[in-house]
């Protein structure tokens, strides 16, 4: 059972997370940390979105006034934890050419696997909102796949630190329009 657990976590992690965050990261500069930071607003969005509304209207304010603290709590963990994170990999890895590893992944299976575990659990609710979706049910159901994305961006090894498709293609547009824009400056003939 344990290689069982231990073989989806590394498929989840290897063969989704890492892959999509080089390619983020490649494409655009931006690292798993960034992704990582994106899905705690994704969070924070949909949990306000899910606390707000039930069956379509809005919740009374007593029900909000109690779980948007809890909301806004939990994002502020997670960013905590997100930026704690990417300390502890760059003390890890101080004085490295290359990132030899994030030690946050091997530290981290046991609560990535609980929080998975709960959201296939969960899954089988899926199928009601999919059928008979409500805003605050469409909302809440993004709720634990931000939270595994967290975990997994967090537990990803970052490439090392390189210039983006993205800025290598606007530094070219910007050479091209830089050439364009100037004015040919040729003095004009004084007998013309």
């Amino acid at each position: 059972m344990k290689t069982i657990i231990l073989g989806l976590d590394a498929l989840i992690l290897d063969g989704i997370f890492q892959p999509f965050a080089h390619w983020f990261q490649k494409l655009t500069g931006k690292d798993c940390f960034f992704l990582a930071r994106t899905s705690s607003f994704v969070l924070l969005t949909t949990g306000l979105i899910s606390d707000s509304f039930e069956q379509n209207h809005l919740r009374s304010p007593v029900i909000i006034a109690f779980s948007t603290p809890m909301t806004l709590m939990i994002f502020f963990v997670a960013w905590s934890c997100i930026a704690l994170s990417q300390r502890f990999m760059d003390k890890a890895n101080e004085g490295q050419a290359a990132a030899v590893g994030n030690p946050v992944r091997h530290m981290s299976r046991s609560v990535r696997m609980v929080v998975v575990g709960f959201w296939f659990l969960e899954s089988r609710l899926l199928v009601s909102v999919i059928l008979h979706p409500t805003i605050g049910e469409s909302a809440g159901r993004l709720y634990l796949p931000c939270v595994i994305a967290i975990l997994y961006f967090v537990a990803c090894t970052p490439l090392p630190p390189a210039k983006s498709k993205i800025r290598v293609l606007l530094e070219k547009a910007r050479s091209y329009l830089a050439s364009v824009r100037e004015p040919d400056l040729q003095p004009e003939p004084a007998g013309v």
